[in-house]
């Protein structure tokens, strides 16, 4: 026989599932979309440029918490053990580079039954035979929409500088050669009527007008295809921009602008008394933003 105590904690569980479930229905369609570079994450403890110890790889554990995307592309990571490092294992899987270096880019997309990976490219052009950093490009199923992400982190040290008459074998004259390999995998991607993204450490501070990076790759070929950079006409205030404009990006195409929810792209700071661990967290911060798929 049930108490009438037990009846009440019985109902009072099924009213709390019912609420759950019915949260879950309502935001099932949603997935955020982020772009972190966590500034040489290595493996180990005391490697590379941020010597972090253990307490340091917490801590960014904690930010990764508190950002809760379902897929980030990732730039600076040594792999995916350095990436286990600040996501949990048990609740992402990891995509990175081949490339053999500690610096790469790659995913880490959250398991989720309605999110599914359908495959892995590396664009290779843009590393110049493994002198720069590959780009990788993951077709990711969200709900029922396959949409096709490329993460890339390009050359570094032109943030605002001249691209057409840069001298070869400088700096900007290297990005502006990346910069015609994107603008041909936009022209190859385009074509296939996929929803698709660019995101990353673009290494290029981008205003609303007057910088030739943005109209060369937004060149609105093919016919009627306009790029969106979701943080367009904002500035960033992390601690390397501190009101500058971005450098780090989520570019769409007309198909995944259908998808994103109005007012939902942030750049996620950290935390004001965590100042005197900026050596050790990053120099750059997440930004993101929500995808609403059918």
């Amino acid at each position: 026989m049930w108490s009438i105590e037990s009846k009440r904690l019985l109902r009072a569980s099924m009213l709390l599932l019912v609420l759950a479930l019915v949260s879950q229905s309502a935001q099932g369609g949603e997935f955020k979309i982020s772009t972190w570079n966590i500034e040489w994450l290595h493996s180990e403890n005391k490697r590379g440029n941020a010597q972090r110890d253990d307490e340091d790889y917490d801590r960014l554990a904690v930010y990764a918490a508190r950002l809760h995307a379902d897929v980030i592309a990732l730039q600076e990571i040594d792999g995916p053990e350095a990436a286990k490092r600040v996501f949990p294992e048990s609740e992402y899987e990891f995509y990175f580079s081949d490339r053999k270096h500690t610096q790469l880019v790659g995913f880490a997309v959250r398991k989720r039954p309605d999110i599914a990976v359908l495959k892995k490219v590396e664009l290779t052009k843009l590393s110049e035979g493994d002198r720069l950093r590959r780009g990788v490009e993951l077709t990711v199923k969200l709900g029922a929409t396959p949409i096709r992400f490329l993460t890339v982190h390009l050359k570094a040290r032109c943030d605002d500088g001249k691209l057409s008459t840069a001298k070869k074998g400088t700096d900007c004259y290297r990005l502006n050669s990346q910069l015609t390999i994107l603008e041909d995998w936009v022209d190859a991607t385009a074509t296939l009527e996929t929803p698709y993204v660019l995101l990353g450490d673009l290494n290029r501070y981008i205003p609303s007008t007057g910088d030739e990076f943005w109209p060369d790759l937004n060149d609105g070929q093919p016919e009627n295809v306009r790029l969106a950079r979701i943080s367009d006409g904002d500035k960033s205030y992390c601690w390397s921009t501190n009101g500058k404009s971005y450098r780090d990006h989520i570019v769409v195409d007309p198909l995944a602008n259908m998808l994103v929810v109005q007012d939902t792209a942030e750049e996620m700071k950290y935390d004001q008394d965590h100042a005197n661990f900026k050596r050790v967290l990053s120099n750059h911060c997440p930004l993101s933003v929500i995808f609403k798929t059918p």
